[in-house]
């Protein structure tokens, strides 16, 4: 007797612990990427800043830097940039935007260089403003976090949209720094992330 309980109490619990997996929402396992959001503005009014070991009081100094705290849901970002339309622009691979990409972590004040990047400009019009041009190409250096070499660039040039993606392995804030914005007045780079 003791041992048909103990099958009966066997066969109860497994039977409880399917219907609770077949319960389970499935949809909650997926990875979903946010929306869109404008990180910066930045103008040609640039310098060209020592960008390591930058506090969160130098970065905000200058105006034409941004800081973007990344929410906590986020294992990934993704940047991508437009630049100003030059009407009478003939060759568009000229215009670039070239940016440091800070990072921070912790409880740190302090920011350091993740990598430098160089979007060029395509001719697909940004989404919510036609006076502006997705960069087509974007080109990583600088890069300090392992593993080197790696492919974190999706420029696929032909007037398509180049992206720029990282695991943010822990980093809580990112900051862009403008380096360079050549023969354009302003350029606007967006973040989203997973």
């Amino acid at each position: 007797m003791k041992h048909f309980l103990t099958i009966c109490f066997f066969i109860v619990i497994s039977f409880l612990c399917s219907s609770a997996i077949a319960a389970v929402n499935y949809d909650m396992l997926m990875t979903e990427q946010a929306g869109w959001n404008l990180l910066g503005t930045f103008d040609s009014n640039t310098t060209t800043p020592d960008v390591n070991n930058r506090t969160t009081a130098l970065v905000l100094a200058d105006a034409n830097n941004a800081i973007y705290t990344i929410p906590p849901e986020w294992n990934c970002i993704i940047l991508r940039c437009a630049t100003h339309k030059i009407v009478d622009l003939n060759d568009i691979n000229d215009v670039n935007t070239v940016v440091d990409v800070l990072y921070q972590r912790g409880t740190t004040d302090s920011f350091s260089r993740l990598a430098t990047l160089t979007f060029t400009a395509g001719t697909q019009l940004w989404t919510t403003d036609p006076n502006y041009l997705f960069a087509d190409t974007v080109v990583e250096s600088n890069y300090i976090w392992p593993p080197v070499p790696t492919t974190r660039t999706i420029s696929p040039a032909n007037n398509y949209i180049a992206e720029w993606f990282v695991d943010i392995r822990g980093a809580k804030k990112i900051a862009i720094v403008p380096i360079t914005i050549t023969r354009t007045r302003t350029a606007k780079i967006e973040i989203t992330g997973y």
